[in-house]
């Protein structure tokens, strides 16, 4: 009789255990979840706190995203919108291309936005570059971070020059200047205010588990 009892409490156990695991599982993921959300909401209110100091604009880039594909951006109009009246600095996220060492300063050469982001605007015909004068503490945090392929910086800076890029071919002592048809690349010249590191939050997961 006892046996009989414990065969009929076996599968009752045994889906009991299946049911405690799945919950376990299901906890730990939500609890995971939670985690992500947190730090993300964290880095939002970073880059927030970022732009209030320095009365950033976070807005520049809209002008240029109405435009459809093969519709041409002017200097001119990316001079109203990173060269401001009310000498308002930027905000744009980028990626540190290279760091080159002059007498009295560091200069920064960043792709504009993210590797994803910069790919994006080049398929849709415009590309922004910036050059940035820096400090040595904004470099040292630059050079002590390694940043994955994803991950990139928000940056504060103060544009006082834009220019279309153009290529030279040079022949001799003859000098010819050709300008891009095929895509809106815009030099953008300044000074660094501030910088903030963005995990990827793919990366990011990865490197906690």
């Amino acid at each position: 009789m006892k046996v009989k009892k414990y065969w009929l409490l076996a599968p009752i156990i045994v889906i009991a255990l299946i049911l405690f695991g799945c919950d376990s599982d299901n906890s730990e993921d939500n609890s995971e979840e939670a985690a992500r959300l947190e730090k993300e909401r964290q880095n939002e209110e970073k880059i927030q706190e970022l732009c209030s100091k320095y009365n950033a604009v976070t807005d520049w880039k809209q002008r240029f995203q109405k435009k459809t594909l093969g519709q041409h951006t002017y200097t001119v109009e990316v001079e109203d919108a990173l060269i401001r009246a009310d000498s308002r600095p930027i905000l744009f996220y980028g990626v540190a291309d290279d760091i080159v060492k002059e007498t009295d300063k560091y200069i920064v050469y960043w792709s504009g936005g993210s590797y994803v982001d910069a790919t994006f605007d080049r398929v849709f015909g415009r590309y922004f570059r910036f050059v940035l004068d820096c400090t040595p503490s904004q470099v040292e945090k630059i050079m002590g971070k390694s940043v994955s392929f994803f991950e990139h910086y928000a940056i504060i800076a103060q544009i006082s020059e834009v220019e279309k890029v153009r290529f030279r071919l040079y022949s001799g002592e003859s000098v010819e200047e050709v300008q891009l048809e095929t895509a809106d690349a815009f030099l953008a010249k300044g000074k660094c205010l501030d910088l903030l590191f963005v995990p990827d939050k793919w990366t990011d997961e990865q490197k906690n588990k």
